[in-house]
């Protein structure tokens, strides 16, 4: 695979941003989050075999259910785990297909962030790794959709992608679960207990969206805006509250595992073209993310990595400068961060001379 180019970047003086004026939850895929207990040691994981995090749906009617994994699991035992993705099928009646499996995963002995990187890159190329397409759930029964071996020391992070469908009268009712096991501790697929109890704030839930549109003021040429994205305050929608399971969930403030398409309304209101420049600035420590920006249609996307970006140093990656004719024009882009990069990050917007 051929590296994503970098974003060009610099070091700037940065205002300190407002929070981003507006998010909302976007499109119908469930995201379900396994970032908590996200050490594994013997504090956290004190039993041989245990359910890490779950997705819990039923619904009445026959449409299919589509569903994002994001997992970020660092290994302290002691010992070789295997960790996967499990699904049970708790309905009597119906049987249960499985479309669509695809993935993403990296592995990291030190270098965290890389592994984060690496997600992102691959999920917003469209970069997937695709299984075999079919996978039947009877009644009744639990299935292991996939599943790893971590070594001690060793952090895990993935994406997985696939499409539930009930075949049958009755309720769709199933149970979505990461799991893990100490080698030689029996099949993932008898995993059926509540997950782990909680370890500090790193995120945990399932959310029937899996993404989020995020919108900027309107900002007029000839002005500098600075506005924030994941900040914990405003575009907080990947709540506890909102999750399955709320009372053991956690906030996915960093909207991590989500991809997130951020507009900008420019407001031209000098009478001719303005180069409007967008910046984005690292808030709350050492970041990095993939962008997708042009999204006319699939075939010209342009997709970006932004580089290491520290508060204080290399802190600015350029998105790029565009031509804005006068009246009203919005300038969005997609972004997905990367796992362990630290948040909020800035939006920044000015007009060159």
């Amino acid at each position: 695979m051929r590296p994503t180019p970098l974003i060009v970047s610099t070091k700037m003086n940065m205002p300190v941003p407002e929070p981003i004026d507006f998010a909302a939850p976007l499109g119908t895929r469930r995201l379900m989050v396994s970032d908590n207990p996200e050490t594994l040691d013997e504090q956290s994981m004190p039993e041989s075999r245990v359910t890490l995090w779950h997705d819990i749906v039923q619904r009445a009617d026959f449409e299919p259910v589509m569903h994002r994994i994001f997992a970020w699991h660092l290994n302290r035992t002691g010992k070789t785990l295997t960790l996967g993705v499990t699904l049970e099928n708790c309905s009597p009646l119906n049987r249960l297909f499985v479309t669509d499996l695809r993935r993403i995963v990296a592995f990291s002995a030190g270098d965290c962030l890389a592994a984060g990187r690496r997600l992102a890159d691959r999920f917003m190329s469209g970069n997937w790794t695709f299984l075999p397409s079919f996978k039947t759930v009877e009644a009744g029964q639990r299935t292991c959709i996939d599943a790893w071996h971590v070594r001690h020391g060793e952090l895990i992070g993935f994406l997985y992608e696939f499409t539930v469908w009930k075949h049958g009268l009755g309720d769709t009712r199933y149970v979505i679960r990461t799991v893990a096991a100490v080698d030689g501790a029996g099949e993932l697929s008898r995993i059926a207990k509540p997950p782990l109890a909680p370890s500090g704030t790193h995120p945990r839930g399932s959310w029937p969206f899996a993404d989020v549109l995020a919108q900027t003021r309107v900002y007029t040429t000839g002005e500098t805006m600075s506005q924030s994205l994941s900040n914990g305050t405003s575009d907080r929608v990947f709540t506890a509250s909102m999750s399955v399971d709320p009372v053991h969930a956690l906030n996915n403030v960093g909207h991590f595992g989500a991809r997130i398409r951020v507009c900008v309304p420019i407001y031209n209101d000098s009478g001719r073209n303005r180069s409007v420049r967008l910046i984005l600035n690292p808030r709350g420590g050492v970041y990095a993310g993939t962008v997708s920006m042009n999204r006319i249609s699939s075939a010209n996307r342009i997709i970006r990595n932004t580089p290491v970006l520290r508060p204080q140093g290399v802190n600015a990656a350029v998105l790029g400068v565009w031509n804005v004719m006068p009246g009203l024009t919005p300038l969005c882009f997609d972004i997905m961060h990367a796992g362990a990069s630290s948040l909020p990050l800035a939006v920044y917007v000015d007009t060159l001379a």
